[in-house]
């Protein structure tokens, strides 16, 4: 699993699950990527959205931010 982090000219930062980051081409990602994305890699070595983690990622960030601040 990746996380699109931030997009620098043709390019995309990604964090892997381990916090380090990767540099690829935004050729290499679907169109309709954007910053938090959560990218997976399918057995074609192409990356998809996948949008159910990213859906239980953002829920996950939200209740710590609850957590915090209440």
């Amino acid at each position: 699993m990746w996380i699109v982090d931030r997009f620098e000219e043709g390019f995309v930062v990604l964090e892997r699950e381990d916090g380090t980051f990767e540099t690829v081409s935004r050729e290499l990602l679907p169109q309709d990527t954007r910053e938090g994305s959560v990218l997976i890699m399918n057995e074609k070595g192409v990356f998809a959205l996948d949008p159910a983690r990213e859906q239980a990622r953002r829920e996950t960030l939200y209740q710590m931010q609850e957590d915090i601040f209440t």
